[in-house]
């Protein structure tokens, strides 16, 4: 499984494990058993099944339950009532990374099977990255801080202040990284230009919002 998928999974865990203790101390929560029991599935079934097709399917699943766990509790992590307008921004984050999973799952399994062409790979792999910076660039900068969705960098989920920059930020540069994309696919190779133009889209908001976070509590 991916580090960063057994941090967030951990991270939520750790969540629920507080609620608990909080709200209902001697039950458990149901969220936690399908958690586990998918986490256990797909151990399992990977140390059986030396398939990339069931590890793509089982790590799909797992995040998932992850996700719609976290959706049940959004207003939880941020500190917000149910019927705030900024509520509803995450919900949507929640519902697009549900949609974005189901199809990159499915497109893997596609891609490991060798059902589309090289071209038809590069082409769809370019449409996905551009379908994610359009919609998370619009909606970034209506994300309310929180620690479990967004741009969660040390700086980022310590000062609202540089949570809210970052978010800007990453808003107002989408649009022009994505027209780059678009040439640059033309030019590099697709891996490269999906690698390069993802890392400037996380990097440019990270650097200026890590360096506003240090001259402000220098």
């Amino acid at each position: 499984m991916f580090p960063w998928c057994k941090k967030f999974l951990w991270r939520l865990l750790e969540f629920l494990i507080l609620s608990r203790s909080r709200r209902m101390a001697n039950k458990i929560k149901i969220e936690e058993v399908i958690l586990v029991s998918v986490s256990l599935i797909a151990l399992v079934g990977g140390l059986l099944f030396k398939s990339s097709v069931f590890s793509y399917t089982a790590t799909g699943l797992l995040i998932l339950c992850a996700i719609f766990i976290l959706g049940r509790h959004i207003s939880d992590f941020a500190s917000l009532s149910p019927d705030n307008p900024k509520v509803k921004t995450m919900r949507f984050i929640n519902w697009f990374t549900i949609g974005f999973v189901i199809l990159g799952v499915a497109l893997s399994a596609l891609f490991e099977k060798q059902v589309l062409t090289d071209l038809q790979e590069n082409w769809v792999s370019l449409a996905l990255v551009i379908l994610l910076m359009v919609v998370i660039g619009n909606v970034a900068p209506k994300t309310p801080f929180n620690r479990y969705i967004g741009l969660r960098l040390p700086w980022t989920v310590r000062d609202e202040e540089t949570w809210i920059l970052a978010h800007r930020i990453l808003g107002y540069i989408t649009f022009p990284l994505v027209v780059c994309f678009i040439v640059l696919s033309q030019i590099l190779d697709t891996r490269t230009c999906i690698i390069a133009t993802l890392l400037t889209w996380i990097l440019i908001p990270g650097v200026i919002s890590g360096l506003f976070f240090f001259k402000k509590y220098k």
